[in-house]
């Protein structure tokens, strides 16, 4: 059994911990949390320090604002704790890349949490496009947010569409080509509330992705290739997608925080320190995007 502990207790935490619940091979034992003061059957830490100190821990999932996820992914693995991490992995790529080096140095278990990864309608499409030649790829991920001037999603330093969000259309999209990106186009708009990108791949395709915490869209990817056209709902979580309007269906088992929680603890028990589906380079491609992203975004103000 390996034994879990949460460091920052929010909504997507409680999610995690329900998800866990399910499984066989894991179990909560600490939550290290500043403002969660009620009763549990787990240990409640005041600090973090106390949790990566706890022996009975053996790995743990980092779901703080933003600016804390490499810092503390960094700490938990000086510890000796394998890390699951929330998006976005880092800030920026140097502090990625420390992680990674630790991780790989010690031979500790470091994975980013894009789930989209683990989900099997999604397995069942990269099996149906291997070797189908892509055109393009479209990812949109827009949720109007309910302003909080308390939010770190609104600090300047940590906050906005494009670190909150960027990680899922640009995984979702990632996954499904092989050709280097050679040209990134950020379009001009409001402080990163919104983004829409333009990535030209090496072999002439192209992929765009969208994001914003201002405005609300439909969650879907489209995938042009040589089979037709690919819709696929709620591509962050999907359980099917449509093939020139044919649906195939791929139900979820548990929730869709499960699968990716097993193919963590898969790992685990390997002694590996990445998960195949969402490697280090995975995670370091998409931060790499996304300094750029953010580096046109503000030459654009100009």
């Amino acid at each position: 059994m390996i034994h879990w502990g949460i460091i920052g207790y929010g909504n997507i935490a409680r999610r995690f911990r329900a998800s866990l619940n399910n499984s066989q091979r894991g179990k909560l034992v600490a939550i290290a949390s500043h403002s969660y003061t009620d009763k549990d059957e787990v240990t409640i830490y005041r600090d973090y320090l106390s949790l990566l100190e706890d022996e009975q821990v053996d790995a743990v999932y980092v779901a703080l604002p933003h600016k804390d996820h490499a810092p503390i992914s960094k700490l938990a693995l000086h510890y000796g704790k394998a890390v699951l991490c929330e998006k976005p992995a880092s800030l920026d790529l140097p502090s990625l890349k420390e992680v990674v080096a630790l991780s790989q140095s010690k031979n500790l278990l470091y994975m980013e949490a894009l789930k989209t990864r683990f989900i099997p309608a999604i397995d069942a499409l990269k099996k149906l496009l291997k070797d189908v030649k892509i055109y393009s790829i479209t990812a949109s991920f827009c949720d109007n947010e309910v302003y909080r001037n308390d939010s770190y999603i609104y600090d300047p330093i940590q906050g906005g569409a494009i670190y909150d969000v960027a990680s899922y259309p640009l995984g979702f999209c990632l996954d499904f080509v092989n050709s280097e990106v050679v040209d990134i186009q950020t379009e001009k708009n409001e402080f990163d509330m919104y983004f829409k990108t333009k990535l030209v791949l090496a072999d002439g395709s192209y992929l765009i992705v969208e994001g914003a915490k201002d405005r609300s869209k439909p969650r879907v990817a489209i995938i042009e290739c040589e089979l037709g056209t690919i819709e696929v709902p709620m591509f962050n979580r999907p359980d099917s997608f449509l093939l020139s309007n044919k649906a195939f269906h791929y139900p979820l088992e548990g929730d869709d925080m499960s699968y990716e929680i097993e193919a963590f603890h898969d790992s685990y028990l390997k002694k590996e320190f990445q998960h195949y589906r969402m490697t280090h380079r995975d995670s370091l491609d998409i931060m790499g995007i996304i300094e750029t992203m953010k580096r046109e975004h503000y030459e654009n103000q100009d």
